[in-house]
């Protein structure tokens, strides 16, 4: 599920955001990753990512590429040890990173990237 848009439900609201539900697993959708305001019982179309620590995460913000679609970035630079720098950084899921690490021929583990920036 990680890196794919699905359809689950607000389980209930919290201080920063909502736990969202597919009824076997949750994640939250902090409000700054909300769009407008959501009721507990609506369901939510969201994309699925871990955060920095590893922990399902939920956003409404589409990415431009995810585990089962490609999009194209503009690559603005290159470094000597093989990172780069990408226009549109917070539309992107770390997920992602890893197809196209994969596709370069590039080992690295989505989370490990995301620390890295």
């Amino acid at each position: 599920m990680i890196g794919q848009i699905v359809i689950w439900q607000v389980k209930e609201q919290k201080p920063f955001g909502y736990i969202v539900t597919n009824g076997k697993e949750s994640a939250l959708l902090h409000e700054s990753q909300c769009e407008g305001e959501l009721q507990v019982g609506d369901d939510v179309t969201v994309f699925l990512y871990h955060d920095h620590d590893g922990r399902m995460r939920a956003t409404m913000k589409r990415p431009l590429i995810t585990t089962s679609s490609y999009g194209w970035v503009e690559v603005v630079s290159i470094s000597n040890i093989r990172l780069f720098q990408i226009e549109n950084l917070e539309t992107l899921d770390t997920t992602a990173f890893a197809v196209v690490f994969h596709f370069l021929g590039i080992p690295k583990n989505p989370i490990e990237f995301e620390k890295i920036l």
